[in-house]
This record gives C-alpha cells, structure tokens and sequence, in this order.
C-alpha cells in the first residue's frame, strides 16, 4: 500500500514489560499504560502526523459549519464535499475524501493517518446516526439540522471525545494485536476471551477519555468566538496535540491508582 508504520516495537524491556503483564493475567488498564510506555515515541509523534491534523481540522471544521447559513456549502469551501441529497454515508465518504486529499499532498501517508481518519469517521458516523435516527437517505435540511448542534461546545466535546476514544484505542491495537494473537491457548483459551479483554480495553480507552470533556467544551467556546466564528488550522492543531497529551496522562494515572 505504500505506507509507512507507525513504528515498530523493538524487543526491549519496556516491551517485554508489556508481554509479561499479558500472560501473567493483568487487567486492560494495566496493558494499555504499559503498551504506552513502550510505544512512547509513536505516540509522541502524533504531533506531526498529517493525518491526525487534518482529521482534528475537520472536525473542527464540521462544528464551524454548523453555524453558517448553508453547512454543505462552507464543508465543500473546507474541502469536505457533500452532495444535495446527502446520506450518512456520503458524509463519511466525503471527511475521508477530503483527509485524503490533504494528506496526499502534504506525501506524508502511513498507518498512524489511517488509524486517524477512522477514528473520525468512528466518531462523526455515531453522532450522524444518533441525530438522524436511522434514517438512511435524509434531506439536504435534515443532515444540515443533524450537523447544527455540533456547533453547540459541549456537543462537540463529546464528539472529540469519541474521536479521542477510538484513535487511542485504535493505536494501541495497532501494537498489541499481534501479541495478543500469541497468548490464544495460554492466557486467552478462546478466542471469545481475548474478544472480552479487548473489549475492556475498548471501554478503558473511552472512560479515560472523560478527560477531554471539559477541556475540549471550553477551548471551543473560546476560539470560536475569539476567531470570528472559524477555527484556525494552527489553532485546530494546538488543541489537537494538547487533547491526546491529556489522554496519555490520564490513561497513566489510572494504571497507577489501581496499582495501588
């Protein structure tokens, strides 16, 4: 495909670390802050992935666009190209697209990006059918009325939210999957049984992300009314970074409070 990784796990202590827990029996929360720790420069190197900017900017930018006369209309300006007769498919398809587009030219294509853009499309996807209450071909109205309370911060907090969630959760299946993989018959005796732990990892990643709640409602009132009622891409960026820093921590806290 033509991707970079995100980066390799190299035998190492930390590593290691990360395996004994596994077979030893250890809990999600412990597995993910240990995965974290081995991965530490992958994560740290979210920062200046493309990916990961462009998807926090359009998300930013759909939450703009909420309160503009015509939303289709200021997405197509943003590169997010919707038709007249919209369905939650073609919403995806066109945040896809555009992250596509914008990654493509800055040739900066890998892994960590993919994982981005489904993690957005995770999110905006849960929200859409949320609000447009499975309706599978709605208006151009209707899908301009779904996207509307994004606008609203603590509506978009919760959609970053689930942003954060899934890009966590999703990262840290990138570098555990295999391993898990070798525990079947040993730690795992079913396949249903490392489904279940990777369940819990799941719903640890989204408790942790309760973190980002508060910070993200309040940072959005701010700039968009300090921005004229846009959002910036360095501003986008900036929030970006500083919301999965906030996640890190507090996925590190919560192992260190259940250890003791």
């Amino acid at each position: 495909m033509g991707h970079s990784l995100i980066g390799t796990l190299p035998q190492s202590r930390t590593w290691n670390a990360v395996t004994d827990l596994i077979s030893g029996g250890a809990d999600a929360g412990a597995v993910a802050e240990a995965t974290l720790k081995a991965a530490e420069k992958a994560f740290a190197w979210v920062q200046e992935n493309a990916g990961f900017r462009e998807s926090v900017r359009l998300l930013t930018q759909l939450a703009v666009a909420a309160g503009k006369p015509d939303p289709l209309a200021h997405l197509a300006a943003a590169g997010i190209v919707i038709p007249q007769a919209a369905s939650l498919v073609d919403v995806v398809l066109g945040i896809s697209e555009a992250l596509d587009a914008r990654v493509s030219e800055a040739r900066e294509r890998s892994a960590f990006g993919e994982v981005a853009r489904r993690a957005l499309a995770s999110a905006v996807t849960a929200y859409l059918e949320d609000r447009l209450g499975g309706l599978f071909e709605p208006t151009r109205g209707e899908m301009g009325a779904a996207l509307k309370d994004l606008r609203k911060p603590g509506t978009f907090a919760e959609v970053f939210r689930s942003f954060a969630a899934n890009l966590t959760n999703e990262t840290l299946d990138y570098f555990l999957s295999r391993e898990l993989a070798t525990h079947l018959g040993h730690r795992f005796q079913t396949a249903n049984q490392k489904a279940q732990f990777e369940k819990a990892l799941r719903m640890h990643c989204h408790e942790a992300s309760e973190v980002v709640v508060v910070y993200a409602k309040e940072w959005f009132g701010k700039h968009l009314y300090e921005e004229g009622g846009d959002i910036s891409p360095d501003s986008a960026e900036g929030f970006g970074w500083y919301g999965m820093q906030k996640m890190r921590a507090e996925l590190k806290a919560r192992a260190k409070n259940h250890g003791n």
